[in-house]
This record gives structure tokens, C-alpha cells and sequence, in this order.
């Protein structure tokens, strides 16, 4: 599998607005699974472990997925491989790439977090270094 994130479609052939069976035709059964209900609207999360990556779809009848999160160090985004980038390369990436609301905040649990709402995405930097990537749908396009 090839680790290519496409802001607000997915990762390579993991698409948002894929259902259960369409990611498991593809990724195989996850490693684990938890789901939350909250408000009457399901929320699931699929680990999987060798794939460095987590799933989450949302709805209660039919679940979509609505956002991917990796760990994984072959990841992409516009054509580079941004684990073993730094937050201001990374920033410098997202601004070439007309991404630009940038939003920083360092978060209780320790990590940083370095957001393009624009882009739907969000960095985590642990100790200076790239940790996690997550990425979801456009908030319009979930509707």
C-alpha cells in the first residue's frame, strides 16, 4: 500500500465516504475496533496495527469513513515524505501548497498541534519530531 495522502478524498484507494466492507475488501479486518455513541450518532475507530494507521467512520445505519490518522514514515503529501520534517517545513509545505489557515497550539497531553483548516489536517510534533497525521473530510462534505 502506498501511503499518499489527497486532502479532503483520503488515503490513495482509502476514500472517505468508503463503508466497512469497501475498507476491509481492501485493508483487511482491523486490528481493533471501539465504538462511542454519543448524541444518537455512532462513532467507530479501526486500528490497524502493521499499517501504522487508524480509521474513523461515523453514522449509525451506514458508517462512512470521515477520517485516517498514520504514523506511518512512507507517508506523502504533495509529493514528499513529511515524517522526518520539521514544523516549519511542514508549514512551509502546506503555504506552497495554498494552504494557509494555520492554526498552532500545544496540547495538554504534551504534543503540538499545527492544523490547516483548510486542508482538514492536523500534525502532531512530539519532542520537535513529526508523530502522528490525521486528516478528515471536509466538514460540508459530510452532510
Amino acid at each position: 500500500m502506498k501511503y499518499i495522502i489527497t486532502p479532503g478524498e483520503g488515503l490513495e484507494e482509502i476514500k472517505f465516504g468508503m463503508s466497512h466492507e469497501a475498507v476491509t475488501s481492501i485493508l483487511g479486518k482491523p486490528d481493533e475496533t471501539d465504538i462511542e455513541t454519543e448524541e444518537g450518532l455512532n462513532s467507530e475507530m479501526w486500528i490497524y496495527d502493521d499499517l501504522q494507521m487508524t480509521l474513523f467512520f461515523e453514522g449509525n445505519e451506514t458508517p462512512e469513513l470521515v477520517c485516517i490518522e498514520t504514523k506511518h514514515p512512507d507517508t506523502e503529501l504533495f509529493g514528499q515524505k513529511i515524517f522526518g520534517l520539521s514544523e516549519k517545513e511542514i508549514i512551509t509545505l502546506m503555504q506552497a501548497s495554498g494552504k494557509i489557515e494555520l492554526d498552532i497550539e500545544d496540547e495538554a497531553w504534551g504534543e503540538r498541534r499545527v492544523s490547516f483548516d483548510d486542508a482538514m489536517i492536523d500534525f502532531y510534533f512530539e519532542n520537535g519530531k513529526l508523530n502522528t497525521v490525521n486528516w478528515s473530510v471536509d466538514d460540508d462534505e459530510e452532510d
